[in-house]
Formats: structure tokens, sequence, C-alpha cells
């Protein structure tokens, strides 16, 4: 036997030979004799060849029923349970969707449908197709914008707030005139809790479905120091979304602004029983325009949030004539691009119908 770090030496004559000489020996044995007991003195060769004649007699399909696996199992010590547990019976299947039925059948899940046939468009195929269009004509140009270079790197960029900082993207999109609601709005959903709606995070949640990462005291008091660039030549209402602007954000700031954009939709919507200021449906339908399809889920999970809380505004405009439209329409653009463009709502039936058709169209169901 060759010593430790020394070579085995080679037997006379070619690998080839060898590898035939052995396999033509174990054709002649039984399948029983196929034993792997002296693998210390066997050479490479005859290992090879007796594995090559032990998958030759081995079947191409193995058939187990599930008492035999379970009591391989058993038998191989991996079950430490209780000894009753290793009959069939006693082993109930986990169905890992109960939770997820569960949810889709609350009314978590449930978009508020429109009251009456005022709240929605007229012409409702007319406006759906000119939506549709313009919306996409615009995510073309965006993109023909992107591939000339305006927005990038090498021309001058716009200061902007820190990605993680909530409050100062409200004040960067919407002006100053939203410090004040914003406070209202974070006292009213720590006292508030609506059971159709998303509740007030909490400061251990993660980034994952509609909450982000918590805000520090830091950010909300460091948001009125005028020395950040980004606060410079800032207007009242907040700046508008140029399109350099938009193509200066990278995919992760365009999902990021736009979950704090809806978290601050969805924080006015509660403290004061309306949409909040148009200028930030212009900035939500300008970051829509700029995110990439398919979502990520955690940004549809964002957007299936932000279309429940369009749809419930919309259900809480009341009366009739040009304001009322006026308020509508952005409304309705936004629940259109949401429920239906980016594949949210269940399609026409469920974000573009009053309660009434719904019912319809459930029942014929």
């Amino acid at each position: 036997m060759a010593k430790a770090g020394q070579k085995r030496p080679r037997k006379e004559g070619n690998e080839e030979g060898d590898f035939h000489h052995s396999e033509t020996v174990g054709n002649e044995t039984d399948e029983t004799e196929f034993s792997f007991d002296n693998v210390d003195t066997m050479s490479a060769t005859e290992y090879l060849a007796k594995v090559a004649q032990q998958a030759k007699h081995m079947p191409t399909v193995f058939v187990s029923s599930p008492d035999d696996t379970l009591a391989t199992v058993v038998e191989a010590g991996t079950v430490t349970s209780d000894p009753k547990s290793s009959s069939n019976s006693n082993f109930t299947p986990i169905d890992g969707s109960a939770a997820c039925i569960a949810y889709l059948f609350s009314k978590r899940s449930t978009l508020v449908a429109a009251p009456t046939q005022q709240h929605l468009p007229r012409d409702l195929s007319l406006f759906t197709t000119t939506t549709m269009t313009n919306f996409q004509r615009l995510r073309d140009y965006l993109e023909q914008c992107q591939q000339q270079g305006i927005g990038g790197k090498q021309t001058q960029r716009q200061p902007v707030p820190p990605m993680k900082c909530r409050d100062s993207w409200f004040t960067f999109c919407c002006g100053n005139a939203v410090d004040a609601s914003s406070n209202e709005s974070k006292k009213e959903e720590n006292t508030k809790s609506d059971a159709g709606m998303i509740t007030t995070p909490s400061q251990n949640e993660t980034e994952s479905g509609r909450d982000h990462l918590p805000i520090s005291n830091d950010n909300s008091t460091n948001t009125n120091t005028p020395s950040q660039p980004w606060k410079e030549n800032l207007p009242n209402d907040g700046f508008v979304p140029t399109v350099k602007l938009l193509l200066q954000m990278d995919q992760v700031m365009v999902r990021r602004v736009l979950s704090h954009l809806a978290y601050f939709f969805h924080a006015q919507l509660r403290a004061t029983s309306a949409a909040g200021p148009i200028k930030l449906l212009e900035w939500i339908y300008a970051l829509l325009a700029r995110l990439e399809k398919p979502v990520h889920r955690e940004d549809a999970a964002i957007l299936f949030g932000l279309l429940k809380d369009l749809c419930f505004a919309r259900s809480l405009i009341d009366g009739n004539g040009v304001m009322v439209e006026t308020a509508l329409k952005p409304l309705n653009v936004l629940i259109l691009l949401i429920g239906v463009y980016f594949e949210q709502g269940g399609g026409m039936s469920t974000v573009m119908a009053t309660a009434n058709e719904k019912e319809d169209v459930e029942s014929t169901s």
C-alpha cells in the first residue's frame, strides 16, 4: 500500500484496458457480489467499473408508496417525535395559504366602489382609451429622453432630500404648507384605526409591504434647517415633477418616493377625509410614469394600498357640478392606471363600476 503523500503505483497496461477488464469481470459475477468493502486497496478504474455495473442494474423509475417512505424515514432515525406520529393518519397537511385566503375574503382586500354613476366618467370607453394612450406616450417620451442623457450624471442635477427621509420628500413635492397638515395627520393616525385601511406602522417594521424604514426624530427636525441644499428656492407648493428631475431618479428612488407619497396620501385621507393637495396627485402620476413593469411584490402591495385609498377618497366626494368633476378626474385617472395598467385592481369591472354594477357582476358569476 502506498504511503501518505505518495502516488499509488500504476498497473501495467493502459487505463482503458483495465476498465474494460474490470467491467468484463463484473458482468460475470452475480448482482449481489457488487461490494465496496475493499475501497482502500481498489484502484480508480476498478471503483468506476463497480459503479457502472451497479448503475446498469438499477431501475429507471422508482415507485414507492407513502407507507414505505414513512417507514424508511422512521427506521433511519430521522423522526424523533412521538412514535404514535409514525402513522399517516396523524399527519395533517398544513395549508400555507389559509391566512392568505382569510385576508383576500376580508374587508382589507375590498375596493370601495363608486357610490353613483356621477362619480365615474361620462364616456368611460373614451376616458379609458385617452388615459391609457396619454400615459403610454409619456412613458415612451421619458424613455427617449433618458436615452439622450437627460437627467444623467453628466448633467447638472437638482438637489433632492435623502431617500429615506419621508417628511423631507413631503415638503419637497408639496411645499411648506404641508408641514402643518402632516403633523395633524400623524396625531390623527395614532389615535384612529380603520379596519379597511392600513394601520399605523411601528418603529420595528422593516421595508416590506406598505411600510418602510422607520423615521427617526432627527429627520423631522433637520427638515426645518435651511442649510440643506434642496430647500433653497423651494416653492410654497413644492417643486414641479419635471422631466429632468424625474430622470435623475433611479428605480430605487422612484419606488421609495412613491411609497412616501402613498403613505402621506393615506395619512391625509384619514386625518381630513380629503384626497390632499392636487400637487400630491400630480407627483404620484409622474412617478407612476417612471415605474418599470413588472412591479415587485412590495411595490404591488404599496400600489394596492394606494388604490384602496383612492377608491375610498372618490366615494367621499359628494355633490354635482364642475368642481366635483374637477376633483374626481385625477382620482379616476390614478385608479384606472393602478387598477388596470399596473394590474392591481382586478380589471375595469372592479375599479370603474358602481356598487350596484359590482353586485350584478358578482351575482351573475
